[in-house]
């Protein structure tokens, strides 16, 4: 089973190109392959000679900075781009240094820090090239920071370094159920630093599994439920109800989110009318659900409601910032001939993903509708000079409208 794994890991990681999975999994099973074969390791150890000792350790480092130097030369956009989030999402940390901004607010606050941060360095090609919209802090324990705060942090650290201790205190058992667990808890925790795995429903459930085999198998006696210990009976009762109220809550989210993929579907298949009548029992059902706000605002939109449209898609810009419900808004606004609102939302969409060309062409004919030649002008000449990484049909429209804008005469 050992060799399976080993060759289904072998096969799926590098289709993946995961660089933190790679990183996760190559020193999570380092750890293994230490823990288990440590006694040769010690004793092979124990009989080299200093310099040749000397001689292992520079070849590790040099060996470290030539992998570390290799996977961000495999996606140097990708690592720039990630630095550049952790840049400007770790100025949310300084708004509730000790409880943060609260869970899962750093989607909602993001974009619109970034597009502050932007703002002032639009000149800058550099900044402007890696900047995107994301929901994910790409590092669980800067996410943890912002969203919860010291406090938050220091519990989820304590709660690994416990971890960790208990396990490798029993590591002279040779447990591979033990020993697979520490190593898989290494793994997400590393993986942790570069990326969200934390994120994902099934990963985290994988990592409190992991960490209660941990606990149990590096327990030193046996806790048991007797009559002289009602504390326990009841946090074990109140324990196993959370977990069927999280599980029904689970339930029926996942209910929940089929209707919206329906809702969705009819939206893109310019069914406005029923797509809206989904979004609608689905928002007063889940109001605050970014993904039902959003959908709901542009079938809003699509059926010609503009202004109900409107409030729907600013009562979303409460839980998300992602810069298509700025470009939606915009649009709003336009049709409400409310053009300084509409001017405003189009910035922001801009100033949140400024390397991409469909925020400033709606900004450019927004120009254009409003009589604003000159400045729909300056907007159509910067888009012809961006660079476009991948061309597509749109992309190509685009172009050919703002050419044919920048030769019409004001």
């Amino acid at each position: 089973m050992s060799w399976l794994s080993l060759i289904g890991i072998s096969c799926i990681l590098p289709a993946t190109q995961s660089r933190s999975a790679w990183i996760g999994a190559i020193v999570g099973s380092s750890v293994v392959i230490y823990i288990r074969y440590k006694t040769e390791f010690l004793a092979l150890y124990a009989e080299i000679k200093t310099a040749g000792r000397l001689g292992i350790s520079l070849t590790i480092l040099l060996l470290l900075f030539a992998v570390s130097y290799l996977l961000y030369q495999f996606k140097p956009e990708s690592a720039d781009g990630r630095a550049l989030v952790w840049r400007v999402g770790s100025g949310l940390f300084n708004r509730n240094i000790l409880f943060g901004i609260g869970f899962e607010q750093f989607k909602a606050h993001f974009g619109n820090l970034q597009s502050e941060f932007m703002e002032t360095r639009l000149n800058n090609p550099a900044l402007v090239e890696r900047a995107d919209y994301v929901p994910y802090a790409f590092n669980d324990f800067l996410q943890i920071l912002i969203e919860n705060g010291l406090v938050g942090l220091i519990i989820f650290v304590a709660v690994l370094i416990l971890t960790f201790r208990n396990g490798f205190r029993q590591i002279h058992t040779k447990s591979p159920f033990l020993i697979g667990s520490l190593g898989a808890l290494v793994s997400l925790s590393i993986a942790g630093f570069f990326s969200y795995p934390f994120e994902v429903p099934i990963i985290w459930l994988s990592f409190l599994f992991f960490i209660g085999i941990i606990s149990f198998l590096s327990k030193e006696e046996n806790i048991k439920l007797a009559g002289h210990l009602p504390g326990v009976k009841i946090l074990a009762v109140s324990a196993i109800y959370l977990m069927i109220l999280v599980l029904k809550n689970e339930i029926h989210l996942i209910k929940a989110k089929a209707d919206w993929r329906k809702a969705r579907d009819l939206l893109s298949s310019h069914s406005y009318e029923k797509s809206a009548d989904i979004y609608r029992a689905a928002f007063a059902q889940s109001p605050r659900q970014p993904e039902v706000l959003l959908g709901y605002g542009k079938a809003l939109y699509m059926t010609g409601k503009f202004k109900q449209s409107a409030t729907v898609l600013e009562k979303a810009s409460a839980y998300t910032s992602d810069p298509f419900l700025y470009m939606n808004l915009g649009n709003a606004y336009l049709k409400l001939n409310q053009y300084t609102q509409s001017e405003k939302a189009y910035k922001k969409a801009v100033s949140i993903i400024p390397n991409r060309l469909y925020p400033r062409y709606l900004l450019a004919r927004m120009y254009v509708e409003t009589g604003d030649f000159a400045s729909a002008k300056n907007v159509a000449d910067y888009i012809i000079k961006m660079p476009i990484p991948v061309s597509s049909p749109a992309s190509r429209q685009i172009m050919e409208e703002m050419k044919k804008l920048l030769n019409q005469p004001n």
